[in-house]
């Protein structure tokens, strides 16, 4: 399946596009990211985080791994037809700390929303059948 691209625009009209990684990186990126943010990153990847959640990484993160881990995802977008990543991060984001977890949140969620949609399903559905065998009960033969 080819890598999937996705042009969309932040919330003050800023053009942001981005493109699906290879297997490989995006499995690298998605150690990275749960290593350094825990159960965090499931709020960034279905479009909920909001200012706490940033916040609660922030002061959590390591912050060996904290900025790393930020430009590793801006590595992955374009802004304004700009790379947001490598040299241009600073040039890209200086004087709007929001923009650089706003463009976080779309390229995580870009690369691993359908994996974790079909986690989350294949887990309730297993939930389920373990629910329901838990509360068949044997039927008792009598004579």
């Amino acid at each position: 399946m080819a890598c999937q691209s996705l042009n969309t625009v932040l919330s003050d009209g800023t053009q942001v596009f981005c493109i699906q990684w290879p297997a490989t990186t995006a499995l690298d990126n998605l150690n990275v990211a749960l290593s350094v943010m825990g159960p965090r990153f499931a709020s960034f990847v279905d479009g909920t985080a909001n200012f706490s959640d940033i916040l609660g990484f922030t002061m959590n993160a390591d912050p060996k791994q904290y900025t790393p881990l930020l430009k590793r995802f801006a590595d992955g977008a374009r802004i304004n037809g700009k790379d947001a990543g490598g040299p241009m991060f600073d040039t890209a984001f200086s004087g709007d700390l929001g923009k650089v977890f706003e463009v976080f949140g779309i390229v995580a969620k870009h690369n691993y929303y359908d994996f974790f949609e079909q986690g989350l399903k294949q887990q309730t559905q297993d939930a389920e059948q373990q629910h329901q065998s838990q509360n068949e009960s044997p039927e008792s033969e009598t004579e």
